[in-house]
């Protein structure tokens, strides 16, 4: 836990509730094993206990049970500024096509092309060929979409722009988890 709970207050738990067997709770809890001392293990064993599976809130509101994440590194947090881009620029340009406003189209197609270039090489490093592969079709849909707005083709802006996003999709649902804290991260296998 990554707070503590007053002698005598109360706390809301939300788990499963369980016999108490050190070797049961490894089995259900990742990070975490029993450190009791073994006469409380001995006067505990088999007896009804909580795992703490979501919630532990403390008489202050706050949920003592989240893990905070471990600090990013230099390189992830360059890779999250360079994610933090793509989510409002592709917001952006699908506003922008729906208005029908090329200049903001285009403006916002080349932010994207520009972040799936830096994405592309990010996953390059790591050795993620299937990564590299969704940001390399991301950035060539948002050339396409560059270079038609620069035309004046809205079809094609259209057709480019639908598997633009799918591309972001498939990558997060390979790649990215969400941590007890609501942050998302680059999977810790994925490292």
């Amino acid at each position: 836990m990554t707070g503590t709970v007053e002698h005598g207050s109360y706390v809301t738990v939300l788990g499963e509730l369980v016999k108490f067997d050190p070797e049961e709770i490894k089995k259900k809890t990742k990070n975490y094993s029993v450190d009791l001392s073994p006469d409380v293990i001995a006067k505990y064993k088999g007896k009804p206990a909580v795992v703490a599976t979501a919630v532990v809130v403390n008489s202050t509101g706050i949920d003592i049970a989240k893990v905070a994440p471990p600090p990013l590194t230099a390189e992830e947090e360059a890779y999250q500024k360079v994610m933090r881009q793509v989510g409002p620029a592709n917001t952006a340009l699908r506003s922008a096509i729906d208005k029908m406003d090329g200049s903001a189209v285009k403006d916002q197609a080349v932010i994207l092309s520009k972040a799936f270039a830096q994405t592309e090489t990010f996953w390059k490093t790591k050795g993620k060929a299937d990564a590299v592969g969704f940001a390399t079709e991301a950035r060539k849909n948002a050339d396409v979409i560059t270079a038609a707005a620069t035309a004046g083709k809205w079809d094609d802006i259209k057709a480019a722009a639908a598997p633009l996003g799918q591309q972001c999709a498939s990558c997060h649902g390979v790649y990215r988890q969400r941590l007890d804290d609501g942050s998302f991260r680059i999977k810790e296998s994925s490292r």
